[in-house]
């Protein structure tokens, strides 16, 4: 781990490292690597709760997406011991970090779209992992992804959002850009891998409204809904947005 955090510069040893570590590493050492990572992720946020965000974590947070997705991709019977691991927490420290990069670097896109797949694959292996808080766990997830779409850049930039912004001429002055066709192939990219992740999390759930006022939950279908009016707007929020994305990349 501390050899992935300093080969920033190296992309050989990088993947050479992301390699051992998600396919030849004994299952009975996934909790001593998960407390490292988790440890190391801590770090890029302040005390309060800002994201420190510097070239060497993104490299470090993206070659984690990798190892997390290649260990929950590993034969069922090599995995058990992914119930002692705290991947609840880690897969929120990648969101939140992911979520304060750059909106349209393509650099970035491509890791959003990787992240929604490893997130695809954790759900469907839920049933050997630990989730302390499911619940609120998907929730989070839910609505960081739906951030990551088109239909959010395109609000951004029309809003004069910075990651929109190019510097021309010699004054540095900052006019809105369109986005490149090669971007546009990536925020499909990102469209459709965000409908597999948010397919994943919300598959075999149903919306529910918490009366605490911490926000709206998912529950499991058994609970009873507390309030249809507020779980008939919830739906229809999420029900648009879905159909929104679907209609864009049939």
């Amino acid at each position: 781990v501390d050899l992935l955090a300093t080969a920033t510069d190296n992309v050989f040893i990088r993947e050479m490292v992301v390699a051992s570590l998600g396919n030849m590493l004994s299952p009975f050492i996934f909790v001593s690597l998960f407390q490292q990572i988790n440890q190391t992720m801590a770090s890029f946020f302040g005390q309060a709760g800002q994201v420190n965000i510097r070239e060497a974590s993104t490299a470090f947070v993206d070659a984690t997406i990798s190892i997390v997705k290649q260990i929950l991709e590993q034969p069922p019977g090599s995995t058990v011991e992914l119930a002692l691991v705290d991947l609840e927490t880690l897969t929120l420290y990648i969101m939140r970090y992911v979520s304060h990069l750059p909106l349209a670097d393509p650099l970035v896109l491509r890791m959003k779209s990787k992240l929604c797949y490893m997130v695809d694959v954790l759900f469907l292996r839920a049933e050997v992992l630990s989730l302390s808080n499911a619940n609120n766990f998907r929730n989070r997830l839910l609505e960081h992804m739906m951030e990551w779409t088109s239909d959010f850049a395109r609000n951004s930039r029309d809003v004069g959002s910075p990651v929109w912004m190019v510097s021309i001429g010699e004054g540095g002055g900052d006019t809105p850009a369109r986005p490149s066709d090669a971007q546009n192939r990536l925020f499909h990219d990102v469209d459709v891998a965000c409908l597999s992740g948010i397919g994943s999390i919300l598959h075999g759930f149903a919306i529910d409204h918490d009366e605490g006022g911490s926000g709206i939950l998912i529950r499991n279908r058994e609970s009873r809904p507390k309030s249809v009016e507020v779980c008939a707007q919830l739906f229809f929020k999420y029900f648009s947005f879905l159909s929104s994305i679907l209609r864009r990349i049939k």
